[in-house]
Order: structure tokens, then C-alpha cells, then sequence
């Protein structure tokens, strides 16, 4: 049985029918989504909902989008339609806040609504067993990833706001492991430590949150591979053409790295031992690509999709399919994403409330066939990233505190806690 444990920096059937038409649905969804508001703002109430459900019909399990149709039947005296999909959310274990919203006027006094909002309520409980690990006292980080030594017990912690990475343990506590000090080294984002060749692999690159950013800075990003041991540079990876943002990326028993690009939302290669980076993946799938893992087997490549959900790509065909989700289930809003034992840990921070969960694969991996939140509302999080896998630990960054980081390039100092 796992253990589960936050490196609070607080560093607490699917087939492939319609797979290449999801993107087209997606745009057309966000669409009809802004169609819908401008009718709700002239009062059309029955053409905010007509708009509503076809924007939810075009997605997969989409609970801002229920919680929408929802809206617009009750605002169109269809009360039971109103309560059926407020069920569908509060079966989400989420949280929306119907009670105070006067759009569901009409239904406050109704026993079914009432016990609706206890659900919804409810999932802004704390649940779960994480177990505080350590913190960094410097809070300006903006913590993203952190990976893990198994050899030396050493974690690795990602900084994007001051471009560097810092490693602890519990002997030497908190170090500095790497810090360029040239302003063309972006933030960095994703890691993974290959132990086997005493490497440890980071995504960096720019956004307006990295310190010192400049418009001159957008689009370059490079994949580092570092000495473990001494934290030297060994060689640097980049795609001259286009903007891109490596976002995570993921090792295979050989040592070949495969890179999420969460701006071209493509997935890249480097084999072990190459001085080149070359395509892996590349389609018009995915809309907002994050984190990446294999099988055990590694015959299948896991990714999650922000705005998509969950893709399976099988690594001798490169053929993709969605994975299905049970209806009480939304694989939206995933940022990290690690499979362990046929299933899927997902740290999913695009719902509320942020959460850890964890995803029941059936024996062919294309299906959640069972699910649960293994935790939520924990004190420490503030927007959890990413993590690392050790044995039947799972590790991760519990409050990177993205939100007080601006794309203006200011930070609300006086919010800053400790990374945990």
C-alpha cells in the first residue's frame, strides 16, 4: 500500500472515435462558453442555456460547464434539470458555491438542493494522510518540481522565479545545486534524477513569473542535463524554430528522455548518450500538455492534458486514444501525473478544490474504472505542482504559490510563505 507524503516547500473504453476531432471540439466549446455569457449578460436566459449545453456536450465531464447548465435551467424554471446537473458536480467530490449564487434563487428552499449544497460543501473538508516533510525557508522561489536521489536520500527542488535548483537533505539540510547567474537561463519547471548515470534532468525556460524577464527572453527554453554529483552543466537542448515551453518530462529504463512542451504541446525526445533533441509526438491532440509518465511495462506513455484530460500513446504505434473516465469523475485541471501500480496519481490544481488523486486503470489502461482523492484542503497547499515517486512514497510541491507570482513580473511579498 502506498504512502503518501508532501514535500510541503512547503514540499508537502476508449477508443480513438472522434481523437482528432478533440481539439476542434474544444475551441468550438470555448466558443459557444463566451456565447453563452454575452446572452446571460443580456438577460436571454434561454439562449445563455441552449449555448451552455452545446458548449458541455462537446466536452468530457467539464464541471464549470455543468455547473453552467445548471444556471441556465434554473434561470428557465426547469428545477429538476438544475438539480440533476448540480448532482453531477457535487458527485465530482468539488466544490461551487450554489449556495450563495442567486441564480439558484428558485431552488433555496427545496430539501434536494439543500442536501446538494451539503455535498458541494463538504468537499471543501480536509481529507487525506500527507505527512509534512521539510521546507525552505526562502519563500521568493515559486517552486514547480522536485525529484528524487534514491542513492544519496537527496531531493531536488525547482525554482522558476530565481532560475535555479536547490537539493536537501536531511543530513546537510538546504543547498544550492545549481544557479547560472546569466539571464538567458530561463526558470525551471520539470525534473527527474537518473540515478544510473548520475544525472539529473531539468526543463527551464521563460515566463513573465521568472525574474529578470524580458520580451526578448519568450520562447527560449532548453532541457539541462546536470552532474549529480558536482551540478556542472553537461549539455544543453533546445529547438531553434518556434516558441516552446518544456514544461516535465520523463526517463525510461535506457535513459531516454522524453519532454512535454507545454507551449507547442508536442512530446520530444533525447536519446541517452545524443547531443540532439528530435520529435518524438507530434499532432494537433493536445491543447494544453503537462505532465508525462510511462506504464511499468513502459509500453505506454501516460499525458495529461490541462484542458483535455488524461491520453494514452502506445510507444511502438504511436497510436493515441482519451482515456475514459467514470461520470463522477472530471481528469481536467491535471498538472502532475505518475503511475504507480495500474493506476494514475494525478495532482490536479485546475478544480476546487486542488487535490492528490488517485485513478483505477482496467487491465488495458483505457479506462478509470474506480478513483479516489488521497488528499485535499490540506493546510499547506496553495496551487500543488508536481512530485516524485519513490517506492510507495509519492513526494510533492505542496504551495508553489503561483498566484503571487504576476505575469506583470511583480510578487505579493507579503503572501509568500515558506515552500513546503
Amino acid at each position: 500500500m502506498y504512502s503518501i507524503k508532501s514535500c510541503f516547500i512547503c514540499i508537502l473504453f476508449i477508443t480513438t472515435v472522434n481523437i482528432f476531432g478533440q481539439i476542434d471540439n474544444f475551441n468550438k466549446s470555448n466558443q459557444l462558453r463566451q456565447e453563452a455569457i454575452i446572452k446571460y449578460n443580456e438577460k436571454d436566459f434561454k439562449g445563455f442555456l441552449q449555448s451552455a449545453k452545446a458548449a458541455s456536450g462537446l466536452r468530457k465531464n467539464h464541471p464549470g460547464l455543468f455547473y453552467n447548465v445548471a444556471i441556465g435551467y434554473a434561470l428557465t424554471n426547469n428545477p429538476d434539470s438544475a438539480l440533476l446537473y448540480l448532482n453531477k458536480i457535487s458527485d465530482m467530490k468539488l466544490f461551487f458555491p450554489a449556495e450563495q449564487d442567486s441564480d439558484f434563487v428558485s431552488l433555496w428552499n427545496k430539501n434536494e438542493f439543500k442536501e446538494i449544497v451539503k455535498k458541494l460543501n463538504s468537499a471543501k473538508e480536509h481529507y487525506g494522510k500527507s505527512e509534512f516533510e521539510f521546507e525552505l525557508n526562502e519563500k521568493d522561489l515559486l517552486t514547480e518540481s522536485v525529484a528524487y536521489n534514491p542513492l544519496t536520500e537527496t531531493f531536488y527542488i525547482s525554482s522558476v522565479h530565481k532560475s535555479k535548483i536547490l537539493s536537501y537533505n536531511k543530513k546537510e539540510g538546504a543547498k544550492l545545486f545549481y544557479e547560472s547567474g546569466d539571464v538567458t537561463f530561463g526558470g525551471v519547471y520539470g525534473m527527474k534524477v537518473d540515478s544510473k548515470n548520475n544525472l539529473l534532468w531539468a526543463c527551464t525556460g521563460f515566463l513573465p513569473q521568472v525574474k529578470g524577464y524580458a520580451e526578448n527572453h519568450k520562447g527560449i527554453n532548453e532541457a539541462v542535463k546536470y552532474d549529480l554529483t558536482t551540478g556542472k552543466v553537461l549539455n544543453k537542448y533546445k529547438i531553434p524554430e518556434g516558441e516552446h515551453l518544456f514544461g516535465d518530462l520523463v526517463l525510461n529504463a535506457n535513459g531516454d528522455v522524453y519532454i512535454a512542451d507545454s507551449r507547442d504541446n508536442n512530446i520530444y525526445l533525447i536519446k541517452n548518450g545524443s547531443d540532439k533533441i528530435e520529435p518524438f509526438f507530434i499532432s494537433d491532440i493536445f491543447a494544453s500538455l503537462q505532465g508525462i509518465d510511462f506504464s511499468s511495462d513502459e509500453r505506454f506513455l501516460f499525458a495529461a492534458d490541462y484542458s483535455m484530460g488524461v491520453y494514452k500513446i502506445d510507444m511502438n504505434s504511436k497510436q493515441i486514444s482519451a482515456i475514459q473516465v467514470p461520470d463522477n469523475l472530471t481528469d481536467l485541471g491535471i498538472d502532475g501525473l505518475y503511475f504507480y501500480k495500474n493506476s494514475l496519481i494525478g495532482i490536479q490544481n485546475g478544480v476546487t478544490p486542488h487535490r492528490v488523486i488517485k485513478m483505477n486503470l482496467n487491465e488495458n489502461y483505457n479506462k478509470i474504472i474506480s478513483w479516489e482523492v488521497i488528499e485535499a484542503n490540506n493546510k499547506y497547499f496553495f496551487e500543488p505542482t508536481l512530485g516524485v515517486l519513490n517506492g510507495d512514497d509519492f513526494y510533492y510541491i505542496a504551495n508553489s504559490q503561483w498566484p503571487n507570482f504576476k505575469r506583470d513580473g511583480t510578487v505579493d511579498v507579503e503572501k509568500l510563505q515558506k515552500p513546503v
